[in-house]
């Protein structure tokens, strides 16, 4: 289970090895890239240069980008559709993209915290796996 930054790492670590069956993505994004466009980084202005390299490495190492390279059996995202620090759209592109029987999205009416209802929902689906 990977919940917000640590979804992030969870996410590249599927390309890395193949010892996860079932991944939990909380609040968080397979898309280092889907961040709000709007939102733009001081360095950006400061430093393009850096900006532009920052990307560069960004884009390379993108989990998205290395979906081929994954192994896993699931991947069950739990996300609040009003989540302004990692919005909704990198993983709703990501589920749209991948759809299948192995990979689902479940969205609350919340922001960047996991309610209680996310977290019985979390719980349900990993005690389903261990049937």
């Amino acid at each position: 289970m990977g919940i917000s930054m640590g979804g992030i790492i969870g996410f590249y670590l599927l390309s890395q090895t193949d010892k996860v069956d079932h991944f939990y993505g909380v609040i968080t994004t397979p898309n280092y890239l889907a961040f709000d466009p709007e939102q733009e980084a001081p360095i950006k202005k400061e430093n393009p240069d850096a900006y532009a390299h920052a990307l560069k490495v960004l884009t390379r190492l993108n989990p998205i980008e290395r979906y081929h390279e994954w192994n896993f059996k699931t991947i069950d995202m739990f996300h609040g559709t009003k989540d302004e620090v990692v919005p909704l759209n990198g993983p709703q592109m990501f589920y749209d993209q991948y759809k299948s029987d192995n990979i689902h999205l479940k969205t609350y009416s919340t922001d960047h915290r996991i309610t209680p209802e996310m977290f019985d929902d979390i719980l349900k689906t990993m005690k389903s796996y261990l049937k």
